[in-house]
């Protein structure tokens, strides 16, 4: 019994073996298959999945959440007094004070909050700008390669043909200089 049931889970092994072989030869020919881009959709792939440019928009956008804070007023303060302090009878007092800063601190608090928008929307343009030119050099650099490739292909047949002409012509002026 032991012994059938041994054969049965080996055999039961080697199929999930053999399925599990099958399902990575067909992914590997799936990763295997090419597919043509041209410059513009390279570089649109790149700065999609770019995590400095997905970085650099983020940072914008906590620059412009940022500058609702730029003015920010402390909070108003309001006080109660019961008893006697000015007279025999019993006096109520309220005070309710506001602090203020001077109108220009808030107004350069404004405009420093736009120049952290501006300077992060920078930034953002520049990650963009590295990215696609970055794209654009390998990109040029495999095309030139392409053809570098194709070019000494070429002259490799060329010479194929040369070397083998060489032969023949030196076959035929052996069989000559015997005769």
């Amino acid at each position: 019994m032991k012994i059938r049931s041994g054969r049965r889970s080996g055999r039961k092994l080697a199929l999930m073996l053999i399925l599990l072989g099958t399902a990575s030869a067909f992914n590997a020919v799936r990763c295997q298959e090419t597919r043509t881009i041209n410059l513009h959709d390279a570089i649109q792939t790149a700065l999609d999945s770019s995590l400095a440019v997905k970085s650099a928009g983020l940072s914008v956008d906590v620059q412009k959440a940022l500058k609702g804070a730029a003015v920010d007023l402390p909070k108003t303060a309001i006080d109660g007094q019961y008893g006697q302090y000015n007279s025999y009878s019993n006096d109520n007092g309220f005070t309710v004070s506001q602090t203020f800063a001077f109108p220009t601190v808030y107004i350069n608090k404004y405009k420093l909050a736009n120049a952290n928008i501006q300077s992060s929307e920078w930034q953002h343009t520049a990650s963009r700008l590295e990215i696609a030119t970055r794209v654009k050099q390998s990109y040029w650099q495999y095309v030139y390669l392409l053809a570098k490739q194709k070019l000494l292909s070429y002259q490799d047949s060329l010479y194929s043909v040369f070397s083998r002409a060489a032969e023949l012509r030196s076959g035929r002026e052996k069989a000559h200089a015997s005769k």
